[in-house]
């Protein structure tokens, strides 16, 4: 059983591109033709050169400014920009503009069913999103305060007379976000729309956090890439859903990010309100909400790579350090290079070297200080990136508690990982042997839900 659990592991992927190369045949032949008619070009804008005035940028370079401008004007005119978010890298699209959207799904190889994050660039625009009839509640207030402009991803009743429905996927709730970024800040002022911007990648392949990754993604496939550096956070950003706080005081997370479950706890008392927050997958599951999702990453394999993704954290007691073991001697023999990614001095990869009985390559992407989780997550996609490319067979990557951690969880959740139970099953000799090397360090983190289909 443990072998064809992670026979599936190399399977997951070729089924998820199946499913998006389906989606990108039930498109139009217009939108084919639009997702694979460009000469994209790359602009460059000097992010300091920007300031605000309230929510009014000011930039104080003729390049810089000259060039939001032609970002600006490609979205006003329907077309699609790759622009730099302080999360990832964004495609955008004009969000009001029914006949823009549909080619963001296009570039993407997108399914039709996948929601899209609108952008904004003062709290103001929120009455042209949002059901006139919903009051803005007291936690909503509070989170807006705490991390608006800022990677947080707020969930409200759409207003479906202004909203296509496109956008939403025919959901009634659309995500929207303030994002901090100087430069996806001035592009979304200066169009005089809000932006539906999903990350500038292939779908299902990791986020990109510089402008070269766009290019290496969607070349062809959009007019216009800005490059404003790469992205400070790295993460996506936290997808929260409190429509219906007001009666029951909870407040969901559905896409863990940068902000954490436990920074919206705290926002909350410093803010004496009363919720509950969970983290979806870890604390609550909903069928109906998986199969028709209000918010992207739910469904479908997310900034995920081509090949397995392992969680490992250091082993806390012995029953720990047994379960990893049989789960190391399950990864099949065809495994001959990997990918580790880690702090600066850890002791993983002489772990894993040591574990194997047979020749690995092992390629190592560090992710800075062990001290520094602002490191961690801002080359958190950039390495999966670069490892995936190196063609390794799968990517080990140490545990921290932190946002970080929660993202690695989500896209290793898209695998059916071995969980504890079918290591209970592993032969008992084998356990007593394998325990003995990396299994004495490390542990393997069972992921909730991991057989969940992609």
């Amino acid at each position: 059983m443990l072998g064809r659990a992670l026979h599936r592991l190399t399977s997951h992927t070729h089924c998820a591109r199946r499913r998006m190369s389906s989606s990108y045949n039930g498109l139009s032949a217009a939108q084919k033709t639009h997702a694979t008619s460009f000469q994209t070009t790359i602009l460059p804008v000097c992010v300091d050169a920007i300031t605000f005035n309230g929510d009014v940028p000011e930039i104080h370079d003729a390049e810089s400014s000259k060039h939001i401008d032609r970002a600006a004007h490609v979205l006003k005119s329907g077309g699609m920009v790759g622009l730099p978010t302080e999360t990832v890298y964004g495609l955008g699209a004009a969000a009001l503009n029914e006949q823009a959207v549909p080619h963001i799904f296009a570039a993407k190889g997108r399914p039709n069913d996948n929601p899209l994050i609108v952008h904004i660039a003062s709290q103001s625009w929120l009455s042209e999103l949002v059901q006139p009839d919903w009051p803005v509640h007291a936690a909503y207030r509070a989170l807006m305060d705490a991390f608006w402009p800022g990677p947080l991803t707020l969930l409200f009743p759409v207003r479906a007379d202004r909203v296509p429905a496109c956008v939403t996927c025919g959901q009634k709730t659309v995500g929207i976000r303030f994002p901090s970024h100087p430069v996806a800040r001035a592009i979304i002022h200066r169009s005089g729309t809000p932006i539906a911007a999903p990350s500038a990648n292939r779908s299902g392949r990791p986020s990109p956090t510089t402008a070269a990754h766009v290019m290496t993604d969607l070349q062809g496939r959009l007019e216009l890439i800005v490059d404003g550096g790469p992205c400070q956070v790295g993460l996506e950003s936290t997808v929260l859903d409190g429509t219906t706080w007001s009666r029951d005081r909870v407040l969901n997370i559905l896409r863990p990010g940068k902000v954490s479950p436990e920074a919206v706890e705290a926002c909350m008392r410093s803010s004496k309100l009363e919720a509950t927050v969970r983290l979806y997958a870890r604390d609550y599951r909903d069928a109906e909400t998986e199969a028709k999702p209000s918010t992207p990453g739910m469904k479908y394999q997310h900034y995920s790579p081509s090949v397995p993704v392992f969680l490992l954290r250091k082993a806390a007691h012995d029953q720990d350090a047994s379960n990893n073991a049989a789960m190391m001697a399950a990864l099949p023999a065809s495994l001959k290079r990997i990918g580790v990614m880690t702090t600066d001095g850890s002791d993983l990869p002489s772990a894993l070297a040591h574990r194997f009985n047979r020749p690995v390559a092992s390629e190592l992407y560090t992710l800075g200080p062990a001290t520094d989780p602002n490191s961690r997550s801002q080359r958190l996609f950039a390495g999966l990136r670069h490892l995936d490319s190196l063609a390794v067979d799968a990517i080990f990557v140490e545990a921290f508690d932190s946002a970080d951690s929660n993202t690695v969880q989500w896209c290793a959740k898209r695998y059916s990982l071995v969980q504890r139970d079918k290591c209970e099953m592993a032969n008992k000799r084998e356990r007593e042997r394998d325990a003995r090397s990396l299994s004495a360090d490390f542990e393997y983190r069972s992921v909730r839900g991991c057989e969940r289909r992609v």
